[in-house]
Parts: structure tokens; sequence; C-alpha cells
């Protein structure tokens, strides 16, 4: 692996950059397979920019896997997925107009499809079958058919030329116990329906329902693939009581960036909006380029802090490109210096957990801030261990 000690490509002109481990990743998704203690196929969930890591990266990190499928919620991830050459089969989630068909066919996606002019329009531009996947709502009220209407929509669909029936998919998340009844009646009713097809002639080559809470946490599967998210980028997704992320470690290792200014204050002053914060005489103060535009939250009710120097320095003062950390356990901190505002430094480390408690949010929401608006470092890109691409990259493959 890359030291992250290493001074980063791009270090002066970049604000702060994220470090991403991809053999993690990789790793995860084994341990996955092993507890699913079952034959089933992965269908590795990169929506959201890969929940924050990066889909591409990501993708391509997992592409020589073994995996069913990547699948995506936005077509512009799932063509950019294709561009970079990635071979794995891309499931596109529900969410896209008729307009979009075109570009599905050009790049040889999957479409999945919940309302029949999605699919007549699939049919009539296509020039040969096209692999298709029915969404079904089966009680979460977002996308897909009805549970109660997805048998005659089956039946309707696989009438259509150009189309072949590659799967029929639900999604069931849940985050406590009194959820995970909930999602094991609801599989139920997916499994009548299963059957109900397979009874019309319908069969289709896989179904899936669970993801990576579902596939964790014991319930019966009746279907042949499973979804994985949250879990796979080592991020919980529900309470400890259902489920045990034990192995699952985080791919986001950490968020860097380096002091900006450091300021020894003689005498002591009010600083802050209005002078708001009283600084005393002897403190030390410094300043970090890493602000609400990059991605930063804070409630001031709720103590922060970063690494510098393996030491805690107290976060003081948010503004829209700046941190002020309190340096003065660290008094002799010069500009330049690395501060980490989440992963390990010396003997201290800062969790995911800890940067989203302070910021009153969850820990894939923090990494969805920060996603696009900071560069992202990747270590072990590829199995043999290289970063991979470049040293430093934003979300559009840039060096800064």
């Amino acid at each position: 692996m890359t030291s992250s000690s290493q001074r980063p490509a791009g270090d002066l002109t970049c604000r702060a950059w994220a470090e991403f481990d991809l053999a993690v990743l990789r790793a995860n998704l084994r341990e996955l397979r092993r507890r699913l203690g079952r034959p089933a196929e992965v269908i590795s969930s990169v929506k959201a920019d890969g929940y924050g890591h990066g889909a591409t990266e990501v993708a391509r990190s997992l592409d020589s896997e073994g995996i069913l499928a990547l699948a995506t919620g936005t077509l512009s991830e799932a063509v950019e997925i294709r561009q970079a050459g990635i071979t794995t089969p891309v499931l596109l989630f529900p969410g896209y107009l008729a307009d979009a068909v075109p570009t599905i066919l050009e790049h040889d996606l999957m479409p999945s499809v919940d309302r029949i002019e999605l699919a007549q329009a699939i049919s009539a531009q296509a020039s040969g079958a096209v692999r298709v996947w029915v969404k079904v709502d089966a009680g979460l009220g977002r996308h897909g058919v009805l549970l109660d209407d997805a048998l005659d929509f089956i039946v309707a669909l696989t009438a259509l030329p150009n189309i072949k029936l590659e799967g029929i998919f639900t999604h069931l998340p849940f985050v406590d116990e009194a959820g995970k009844r909930w999602a094991a009646d609801r599989i139920a009713q997916f499994e009548a329906l299963l059957r109900a097809a397979a009874a019309a002639g319908r069969s289709p080559t896989w179904s899936q329902a669970l993801s990576s809470v579902g596939a964790l946490s014991g319930l019966a599967d009746p279907t042949s693939a499973i979804c994985p998210g949250h879990a796979l980028y080592g991020i919980p997704a529900a309470e400890p009581e259902v489920l045990d992320m034990q192995g699952l470690d985080p791919v986001a290792c950490s968020i860097r960036t380096r002091l900006a200014h450091v300021i020894r204050h003689r005498e002591p002053r009010a600083a802050g909006v209005g002078g708001s914060r009283r600084i005393e005489a002897g403190a030390v103060t410094g300043v970090v380029p890493l602000g609400r535009r990059d991605g930063y939250r804070w409630l001031a009710q709720e103590p922060a802090v970063m690494l510098v120097r393996g030491r805690r320095a107290r976060v003081v003062g948010l503004s829209l490109e700046h941190v002020m950390l309190d340096l003065t356990p660290v008094a002799d901190a010069q500009p330049g210096e690395e501060v980490a505002a989440l992963g390990e430094q010396g003997d201290e480390r800062i969790a995911l957990a800890d940067l989203a408690r302070w910021r009153g949010s969850t820990p894939v929401e923090t990494l969805l801030d920060f996603s696009g608006r900071i560069a992202a470092r990747y270590l072990n890109g590829t199995a043999s261990g290289e970063v991979s691409p470049p040293d430093h990259v934003d979300r559009a493959g840039n060096a800064p």
C-alpha cells in the first residue's frame, strides 16, 4: 500500500483529499460471500457515486471479482463505467425516462423496468434481444411494479419482441428487529410471485430481494442473488443487534488536509464571528482549507477534533472554506503539516462514525457530502497492490 504520509501528487493546489483502500473493498466482498453460507451471485451496488467512494474506481476494482453485475441508479454513472472499459454487466436501476433508451442500448446496459411504456420503447428501438430486469415494489413504496400487478406485467413484458427477462428483483431495507419481521413477510410475498411466474412459464434467469442487511441477518432468501451496498463499503446500515459488521472494514481510510496558517496569540482576544470566541494568551490556533464547500459540517454543541502530529486538536470554528483548530496541544505545529479529519495519525484515530456524529449525520451521508468536492486517492486499486489510477484524481479523473 502507498503510505498515507507520502506527499500527495498535486498537493500545492489540492485543498483536501480522501483515501480509499480498494483491497478492503475486495476483502469485504469475499467476507460477504463467506458469511452468506449459500451459493448466490452478487450484484454490487455502486449507486450514488459508489456510496461516495467513486463509482468508476469501485467498479474497476470489482471488475475481475466474478460478480454478476454492477448496479447504479443514474444513466451517467452507468455510461462512465462502460466508457472506463469495465466489462462486468451493468444493471441500471429505475428512475430513467424513455428518452434514455438509445443510450442504454448503445452502451449495452441492462435496464430495469417498472412501466410497460419503457419496455415497449426498448423493444421498439432494439435490434436484438435486450436483457431486462423487472423491479417489483414488494413493500418499500418507491420504484417498482406493485406486487399484486407484477405477474400480469411480467407476462405483458415477455410478450414483447427483443425483450429477454433476465431478472426479477425488489428492495426491502430495514434497520431493526421490527423491520426484519416486516422484510420476512414481504420476502414470502415476493417468493409467491416467483412461483407464480414459474407456473406461467416466465421464470427469470436471476432473482434478488436482499441487500447487505437482509443477507447478513439470517433472513430466509428464496432468490439466486444478493445486492450488497453499505456493508460492501464497511458502513453499518442497521442496528448492531440486526447486523454484525465484524470482518467488514471501512473502505474510506481517511480524509486529510494540511495546515495553511498558524497563529500564536501573545495576548487574550475575542475572535470568531462577532467576537463570539475568546482566545487566551499563549494559545495557538490554526487554519486548514476544509470547509463547508468541501463537505465538512459541524454541530457546535458536539465537540469535534482533527489530528495533528498524532494528537487531537479541537475544532473551534467552521466557515465556507476553512476549519479553525485549537493547536495549543501541538503548539509547535507549522504550516504545511498534514492534518487528519478522518482516519489514523500516530496512535490516535477518528472513525467515520465519529465524524458523522459531530456533524449530526450518518456515515454514508458524510461520505456523500465529500463526494465530488475533494480529491480522491485510491490505494491498492488492483490485486497487485498498485495505486489506481494516478495518486490523486478528482471525480472527473483529472489530476488536481
